[in-house]
């Protein structure tokens, strides 16, 4: 295939009346062959305007010829989001399983075409790509006459085996990024067209400054965030903008006032550390990485630190949720609560972060690839995370915890460059500032103990260290990790059958290589 030999790109605007036509002009399915990859550019992945371009080519097409859309972004899946599905079962349960394509298959509400997701157990998503059983499905494709259009983001694991397999692909990209995406895909693949984004509206002409507001009125901003019942000092710091005195300041209840001054003291006081020089790949053994330092942030660790706003906000934003309804008291902590005034108190970092490694539908399995981990790697804890989806469990083998998404991205990298996960996204970078605390001892020894009994009873937990305001530390044995209470719902049901507390706290402590 030679670069630059393609079709003219046609721009899909999703919100056009004429959009789909304009498809049905430039792409012929009686044309088209059996199976053809829908290949995003790499800045278009996470794209909603990809997923919907996806959704609507796939309209464009169905008609006299049964049109069967399907995810093969085993890991980011984001179709079914798009199309209002679940991603329950999919793909991956059909090569793993020997499920059908019937069984596997929805027909999204309102739809012309038929949609099988990715699947929400895709361990392996490189060999899931080279299974052999893609020859079983595509000939039950082509038994039927059936048109696949296999979306399959530019740089998914195991997407040149897969590309082996078709002999045509549409390109979803921006008119210079088509060449660098034609450029990494198979010399033997042919380009059928491009959809592009449509251009930019024209610059809106310049708002005239607004009339001095009198002094008796207060902005409406100030109105709108007064009734919300949060200050502007308060909205500030949640977008990491507040001076270093401010304190957040919320209704008058001591239980808001607790988690705010908590959340507010750990993680808008620290001060900046300096960055060591990186240590050699090859040099062992394994360390954490440093915390972040005051250099400016690029693109990714602005999302990172985005995800870390909307957690804090979510949290917060439940509990006072709960206070202000007038129902039961949360049994959300601040994770601080020790004993009377005066007593020593926990004073370690919020550790609000965590690293997916892998996910297994077997808790013995998980567990299994936990402690083959921490053998190969000591300098890192790893611990099982339980999650229900869609009414099936599954157990998430997570690293951390972490202080900050900084840390928990460099993790990310160290384990990838060391072999000990295949691959870096900054969707595996998890904010996960809840955990439930088992218990809390005065030794190591007797926490550890307490974490490998509960093992034994099929309860995962881990321990970490957790430094006071006067005296020797304690060791906190903790139970799973979560963005927010619903999340953590399963594992607290699991903790109550088991009678164990199942008091769902923000989770601190100190973490040492």
């Amino acid at each position: 295939m030679s670069l630059g030999l393609w079709p003219e790109a046609v721009p899909f605007d999703p919100d056009s009346d004429t959009a789909l036509d304009e498809l049905r002009k430039h792409f012929d399915p009686a044309a088209l062959p059996s199976a053809v990859l829908l290949v995003p550019a790499r800045n278009l992945r996470d794209s909603a305007w990809a997923s919907k371009a996806a959704r609507g080519l796939a309209r464009a097409l169905a008609g006299n010829r049964t049109v069967v859309l399907i995810d093969l972004d085993f890991e980011q899946p984001a179709l079914h989001t798009v199309l209002g599905t679940t991603n329950a079962e999919g793909v991956a349960d059909a090569l793993l399983f020997g499920a059908s394509l019937e069984r596997v298959t929805i027909r999204a509400a309102g739809e012309p075409f038929e949609f099988v997701p990715a699947g929400a157990f895709a361990p392996e998503p490189e060999q899931l790509m080279s299974h052999p059983g893609w020859s079983r499905l595509l000939a039950e494709l082509s038994a039927r006459n059936a048109l696949l259009l296999a979306w399959a983001p530019l740089g998914a694991r195991g997407l040149d085996d897969f590309a082996g397999r078709v002999s045509s692909v549409v390109i979803l990209a921006d008119d210079p990024d088509v060449t660098p995406t034609v450029a990494l895909l198979p010399e033997t693949i042919r380009v059928e067209g491009v959809i592009k984004p449509p251009a930019p509206p024209p610059p809106s002409p310049p708002v005239p400054a607004p009339a001095p507001v009198p002094a008796s009125e207060p902005p409406a901003e100030t109105r709108g965030e007064a009734q919300a019942g949060l200050t502007t000092s308060a909205m500030d710091w949640l977008q990491g903008e507040a001076p270093a005195g401010d304190r957040v300041r919320l209704p008058k209840e001591e239980a808001r006032e607790a988690l705010m001054a908590e959340l507010r003291a750990r993680q808008s006081h620290e001060a900046p550390e300096s960055q060591p020089e990186p240590a050699p790949a090859a040099e062992p053994p394994f360390r954490l990485p440093p915390r972040a330092s005051s250099q400016p942030e690029n693109g990714h660790r602005r999302l990172l630190r985005a995800v870390a706003i909307v957690a804090v906000f979510a949290v917060v934003s439940w509990f006072l949720g709960r206070l202000l309804a007038g129902g039961p008291e949360p049994t959300v902590t601040s994770g601080s609560e020790d004993g009377a005034p005066g007593e020593p108190q926990p004073a370690g970092d919020i550790l609000g972060f965590s690293v997916a490694i892998e996910s297994y539908d077997r808790l013995a399995d998980a567990m299994a690839r936990g402690d083959t981990l921490g053998l190969a790697e000591p300098g890192v804890l790893f611990y099982i995370v339980p999650v229900q989806v869609d009414s099936a469990t599954f157990y998430r083998v997570m690293a951390g915890p972490m202080a900050d998404s900084a840390t928990a991205d460099a993790t990310m990298q160290a384990l990838v460059a060391r072999g000990l996960k295949t691959a870096a996204t900054p969707g595996d970078v998890r904010s996960t500032p809840l955990a439930f605390e088992i218990g809390r001892y005065d030794l190591k020894e007797d926490a550890v103990n307490r974490m490998t009994e509960l093992k034994s009873q099929g309860i995962p937990t881990y321990v970490v260290e957790v430094p006071y305001t006067r005296g020797p530390s304690r060791y906190y044995v903790y139970s799973g990790a979560y963005f927010g209470p619903s999340e953590a719902e399963h594992m607290r049901l699991v903790l109550r059958q088991a009678g164990l507390q199942d008091t769902l706290v923000l989770r601190v402590g100190r973490i040492t290589p």
